[in-house]
């Protein structure tokens, strides 16, 4: 017994940046109503996404974190006795790179945590 072959519908979309048929890539901007743009392949994403420099806005959660990193790195800094970041060392920066990381996935931990009923 053969199977009989399903032809394949071309998707409905072009792709924003050569026009070739859109291939389940797609971007959309989260709470606006700007229609969503699709791509034929990641590249074409890409290449959209830095032509378009679209900002990517951070939740109430995402921005209440990025300050927490912030204020860790901060503190890292005033530790050490220096603002100008260019004055810092490899090992330095990487410490404060790690700081500013960590301060921020902690700060979502704990909203997390927070939301936790149990």
């Amino acid at each position: 017994m053969t199977l009989a072959r399903q032809p394949v519908a071309a998707p409905p979309y072009p792709c924003a940046v050569c026009n070739r048929a859109s291939a389940g890539f797609a971007f959309s901007a989260p709470q606006t109503q700007v229609p969503p743009a699709f791509f034929c392949s990641m590249h074409c994403s890409e290449v959209w996404m830095v032509a378009h420099r679209r900002k990517i806005e951070l939740t109430r959660d995402e921005a209440a974190a990025a300050l927490a990193g912030g204020k860790a790195a901060g503190a890292f800094l005033e530790q050490l006795g220096r603002t100008d970041m260019a004055q810092l060392s490899r090992v330095e920066w990487a410490e404060f790179c790690e700081r500013l990381t960590r301060g921020y996935l902690e700060e979502l931990q704990r909203q997390a945590d927070a939301q936790v009923l149990f």
